[in-house]
């Protein structure tokens, strides 16, 4: 993706705003930065972009790793298998999903017959305890009796239903800010593709469907434009952002003096926003500029120019590449 320098849009505003670009206020700096960012947020949805698109298969829990610590209850994907897993035990390290003693084979409908006193129960066994109507999971072979019940944790664990949805936020995978569709196969390459029904909640998107995972088309996470301007005597925790030398820079870490985007680039990753919004947040900022200064009749001229400018760009999308499907262009 060819990314825009927010340099470029602060001096473009700032030129047709009739402000000094090479000595912005810190408060012309927040204006004109707010109302790019309101404007980029518009123009995020206003069509299918192919640089605010993804297309990836998802599973609905992370990918097991030997090297990770789980916590009880954590739910995992072994590949292995193709099956999801409940760990059983906290500081669960290094244990393989088959472990029937650490791990619990994950559904959304535990099943099982009711427990019964003096029977004999078997590593993996599966009941029904009628005193609190849960499930549980044997842990350790043993005979049940009045003092060894389904709540003895030495020998039962308790399974939790397994919520089969697609989180907007997974380690590891990019960041999705509305989902689109959902496929068994990659929809890229297949014109005749299942597609599956789901519901969206403040999670992510549930799949009705008993699948171990699907691909998602959806858009991504809209980058905010929030930073103030770097400076070398302060501090800065994982999370915050900055304005730097032209760009916008999230921390990934803990930032100590000094540690600038260029010292200490590992631990500050550029805000990419698509090179084909510049013309567009520059001449939408600029109307938005004129509105607040009272200059109504200016900023309706300029929001036309701004809107111009997504339609150039979306008819170029159209022209060489057929990728745009719509263009909802949205004015104040």
């Amino acid at each position: 993706m060819r990314k825009l320098t927010f340099g470029n849009v602060l001096s473009g505003v700032a030129q047709l705003s009739g402000l000094d670009r090479d000595n912005l206020s810190t408060n012309e700096f927040k204006r004109i930065r707010d109302l790019a960012d309101a404007r980029l947020a518009l123009a995020w949805e206003s069509g299918e972009w192919p640089d605010t698109l993804l297309v990836e298969k998802r599973r609905f829990r992370s990918l097991w790793d030997s090297t990770t610590t789980y916590a009880l209850n954590a739910e995992i994907y072994y590949v292995t298998e193709d099956k999801y897993y409940q760990s059983l035990a906290d500081s669960n390290t290094g244990n393989v999903p088959t472990d029937k003693s650490k791990w619990a084979d994950a559904g959304e409908s535990p099943s099982g017959d009711t427990w019964e006193s003096g029977k004999a129960y078997a590593l993996g066994d599966t009941i029904k305890y009628t005193t609190d109507g849960e499930h549980y999971w044997c842990i350790l072979s043993h005979t049940s009796s009045s003092s060894v019940t389904p709540t003895s944790s030495s020998y039962w664990t308790k399974l939790i239903a397994f919520d089969r949805y697609i989180a907007y936020e997974q380690t590891g995978e990019t960041k999705i800010g509305e989902f689109l569709a959902l496929h068994k196969k990659d929809p890229r390459n297949l014109s005749a593709n299942k597609e599956y029904s789901y519901k969206l909640t403040g999670l992510g998107a549930h799949v009705v469907s008993g699948i171990t995972q699907a691909w998602v088309k959806g858009r991504k996470q809209r980058p905010e434009l929030s930073g103030d301007t770097y400076s070398s005597t302060s501090t800065y925790s994982s999370g915050d952002q900055v304005y730097y030398n032209g760009n916008f820079y999230d921390s990934n870490a803990s930032v100590a003096v000094s540690e600038s985007p260029t010292s200490a680039a590992s631990k500050w990753d550029i805000v990419q926003v698509p090179y084909i919004f510049q013309g567009y947040l520059i001449r939408g900022a600029y109307a938005d500029y004129l509105r607040a200064t009272g200059n109504n009749e200016l900023a309706t001229q300029a929001d036309a120019d701004a809107e111009a400018m997504l339609i150039i760009e979306s008819d170029k999308l159209l022209r060489q590449q057929g990728q745009v499907k719509r263009l909802n262009v949205f004015s104040y």
